[in-house]
C-alpha cells in the first residue's frame, strides 16, 4: 500500500500498466494475491485517494478543483462524487466542518 500512496500524486493507472514495471509479478497474479487478502486494486486506490483528499482539504490554500486534479480525476465532478461516496459530505462541506469555529 505504501507504493500506491507514493504514486498517488500522479493519476492512478490501471493495474496491468504498473505491475510489469515494478517487477513484482504479472497483473493477474497481483490481482489473485490481493483478492486472497480480501482486497481489489480499485479499493486500494480509492482508500489512498480518500486519505490524500482529507489531508489536502485541511489545507485552505488548495482549491478543491486542484485537489481533484492532483488525485487523478479528470474533472471536479468526479472528485465530488467520489468524496461524497467516501464520507457522506461534499468536499466543501467537509472543509467547512474542519474549519468551523466551535
Amino acid at each position: 500500500m505504501a507504493a500506491l500512496a507514493n504514486n498517488c500524486r500522479r493519476p492512478c493507472r490501471p493495474l496491468r500498466s504498473i505491475t510489469p514495471r515494478n517487477g513484482c509479478c504479472s497483473s493477474r497474479t497481483l490481482s489473485r494475491k490481493l483478492l486472497a487478502q480480501g482486497w481489489q486494486y480499485q479499493q486500494l486506490i480509492d482508500q489512498v485517494r480518500e486519505i490524500h483528499a482529507r489531508r489536502h482539504l485541511s489545507d485552505p490554500t488548495l482549491s478543491i478543483t486542484h485537489i481533484g486534479q492532483q488525485l487523478g480525476y479528470a474533472d471536479s465532478s468526479g472528485f465530488h462524487r467520489a468524496f461524497k461516496k467516501w464520507t457522506g459530505l461534499s468536499p466543501r462541506a467537509f472543509r467547512e466542518t474542519l474549519f468551523a469555529v466551535r
